[in-house]
């Protein structure tokens, strides 16, 4: 973490010098191109932009040769195309001119686009020379627009006619796809260009600006240019003779494999039917100690049952007994409390019987003593009624015959 931290701040600062590097002012070509249409800052965006198209685009045609390829040497090619270019597209596009890294720019695409173009490309990339001359002319195309926008149509023309003329001077290194370390590729902007001041230096905000821009470009780069490295080196060492011993051992190993297996299926066959073997001596041991320790706990269980009936037989007679004094008690005791029961209803019967004789009499009495009332009394009282009737009757029926009768008699 701490390695990472410093090789940050060390590209952060390398970066940041380099987009700060002054270039004489005689010799800023940015800032004396006659018709300019871009600022300084608008130019060097769009080369920024186009290092990132042409990165993906170069990765995608040389993987799609890659992929399509059965040739070890077409692959390695196809590898180092896109390990040389697109590293030598960032260093040409972030020279500290705009206009100098553009040219220069434009002169990589013009020389990919004769290596291609030519017998040599033809050569070492067989009929998939086309995936690179498809991308080669896209990004000649893409490069050209970039030169109208600048210069104009006509400007345009003129600096492609003298970049192209100057990439057939100047050819690639192929394969490897390495330029000339001393290219006069700032001659070139000059004569591609008319004088005529128009821009100033850029100041300290773009240069920030740019350095931070460069990071980014490098951030997202960097990894894949380290994946590219280690997938050459793995196609490079596929060529080579050791390598290509190991593969004709590889290719042998089937037939070793083949050639073990049935071995070792024998083996294991043979292990598998000693294992069966051992394994029923193993089972008809296991059985016959089971069935001696199951008829010795069978015997066991006999003579524990034996004796728990015997002791159960023990013990019931001895309950029995036991339940026959205690029923016996019980009936004496039953028959006293009967006996003595008994009596006293005995006794308690004759009072009651005694009791009731009495009160028997006494009711009688007092109920024929009330029966000669009552008796009394319906004949005294008619017969007094029936008196004092008479009484009162007797002399309205007496009759004066001396007297002569009334009309109201």
């Amino acid at each position: 973490m701490r390695r990472r931290a410093s090789t940050t701040v060390l590209l952060w600062v390398s970066l940041a010098a380099a987009s700060c590097v002054s270039v004489p002012e005689g010799q800023r070509l940015s800032s004396k191109v006659e018709g300019q249409h871009l600022s300084q800052r608008e130019l060097r965006i769009r080369l920024y932009d186009f290092v990132v198209r042409f990165s993906s685009a170069v990765e995608t045609a040389a993987d799609e040769i890659v992929a399509r390829t059965e040739s070890h040497a077409v692959r390695e090619r196809a590898l180092l195309w896109k390990t040389g270019a697109v590293p030598a597209c960032e260093s040409a596009a972030f020279d500290a001119d705009p206009l100098v890294g553009f040219v220069d720019v434009w002169t990589l695409v013009a020389q990919m686009g004769d290596y291609f173009e030519g017998d040599e490309g033809a050569a070492d990339f067989g009929d998939l020379v086309a995936v690179a001359r498809r991308v080669a002319v896209q990004l000649e195309r893409e490069v050209e627009s970039i030169g109208v926008d600048l210069q104009g149509a006509e400007g345009a023309a003129a600096m492609g006619a003298a970049v192209r003329s100057f990439a057939g001077e100047h050819p690639l290194d192929a394969p490897v796809f390495v330029r000339p370390a001393e290219l006069p590729v700032y001659d070139l902007a000059e004569r591609a260009s008319t004088d005529g001041l128009l821009e100033v230096a850029a100041t300290a905000d773009e240069r920030l600006a740019e350095a931070q821009d460069r990071i980014t470009i490098y951030a997202a780069s960097l990894p894949r240019q380290a994946r590219w490295q280690a997938e050459l080196l793995g196609e490079q060492l596929l060529g080579r003779p050791e390598v290509a011993a190991l593969t004709g051992l590889a290719k042998q190993v089937p037939t070793l494999v083949a050639a073990e297996r049935g071995v070792i299926l024998a083996a294991l066959s043979a292990e598998r039917a000693a294992m069966v073997e051992a394994a029923d001596a193993q089972r008809l041991d296991t059985l016959e100690f089971a069935r001696g320790e199951r008829e010795a706990s069978i015997a066991s269980l006999d003579d524990q049952r034996l004796a728990t009936l015997e002791a159960l037989s023990a013990e019931r007679v001895a309950v029995l007994e036991d339940i026959d004094r205690q029923r016996e008690a019980t009936l004496a005791h039953l028959k006293s409390e009967r006996e003595q029961t008994l009596e006293w209803f005995a006794s308690e019967r004759n009072a009651s019987i005694d009791y009731a004789s009495d009160a028997t009499a006494r009711t009688g009495e007092r109920i024929l003593g009330r029966a000669f009332l009552y008796a009394l009394a319906l004949i005294v009282v008619p017969t007094l009624l029936l008196v004092i009737a008479i009484a009162v009757v007797r002399p309205k029926l007496t009759v004066d015959f001396s007297r002569p009768p009334t009309s109201r008699e």
